[in-house]
This record gives C-alpha cells, structure tokens and sequence, in this order.
C-alpha cells in the first residue's frame, strides 16, 4: 500500500516537473514556425492519451488512462469524440468506462452517451467513527444515452440507467 502511494507520488510529481532550458531571443519563434510547418505537411494525429489521476475517500487513490478518438463525419458538423478510461485504486477496485460526443448531418444530429462499470471495495475498520468494522462491496453499471436533434428539433430521445448493487458485511 505505502509502496504504490509513494510510486504514484513520484510518478505525478515527474509528470508535472518540466525543465527551464534557456534559449536565446527569436529561438522560440523559428522552432515554432518550423513545427507548424511540419505539422501542415503531415495530418495532425486524431488520437488522445491522457494519464488519469485521482484521489477520494470511497474510491482511495486511482491511477488510469484515457483514450480517445477525434473524427469529424462532415465538415458543417461539430468535432466528434469517442473515448475509453480505466482506473485502478488503492482499494483494488476497478471504475471502466467508454463516452461518445458525436455530431453528424450537417449537425442536425447529435448524440452524448456514456457507459460506465466499476467493481467498488472498501474495508472499515471504524466506520464513520462509530466503532463498527464494516466490508463493503459494491457493482456499479450506468448507461446514460440521449440523442438529440440540433437546435430547431422538437424531438429528444433519451435512455438513463443507473444499477449500484451492494453487498455489506459487518
């Protein structure tokens, strides 16, 4: 335990460092136009990776990862997003999960949805102060997907659904 809260410490610490290298007047300006003058010549990448990093009472520290993808469908329409996230915990629980922004038909169409999963452990051994140990086990499944019409239409659609089953032992 102490040995994976001190490696996340490190680990966000040297994430969040960055080195101040000294560079002489106008350096800045000739490395940025040369970098955009090769990212016109190749496609900008529409992936994105992003480290997840977090830390609350019922969950315990987490650690994770995001993925996702940018596409456009056409080009009067609104950037679309679809991702993946993951994260493991002090608590060794599991919290999964996939999302979709999209917008598509000139942007007349439009959909946000989200799916997410999570195996929740938690052990007490004085819950909220009163003495009592208690065991914890918990399942969470959500599924959130309205699809709605851009401004203009009168029709929305929308399905949400939220499962937390528990299983307590004290």
């Amino acid at each position: 335990m102490r040995l994976f809260r001190g490696t996340l410490a490190l680990a966000a610490f040297a994430i969040g460092c960055s080195l101040a290298l000294a560079q002489q007047p106008g350096a800045s300006a000739e490395a940025a136009s040369k970098e955009d003058d090769a990212l016109t010549k190749l496609e900008k990448s529409p992936w994105l990776l992003a480290p997840v990093f977090s830390s609350n009472p019922k969950l315990g520290t987490a650690v994770g990862a995001l993925v996702g993808y940018l596409h456009s469908f056409d080009d009067k329409s609104r950037p679309s997003i679809f991702a993946l996230t993951g994260q493991y915990t002090s608590t060794e629980s599991i919290v999964a999960g996939a999302m979709a922004r999209a917008s598509w038909d000139q942007d007349h169409q439009r959909l946000i949805s989200g799916l997410m999963y999570g195996n929740i452990k938690n052990d007490y051994d004085d819950y909220l102060g009163t003495g009592v140990p208690l065991r914890n086990n918990a399942e969470l499944r959500s599924l959130i997907a309205p699809r709605r019409p851009a401004v203009g239409y009168s029709h929305t659609q929308l399905y949400w659904h939220t499962q937390l089953l528990t299983q307590a032992q004290s």
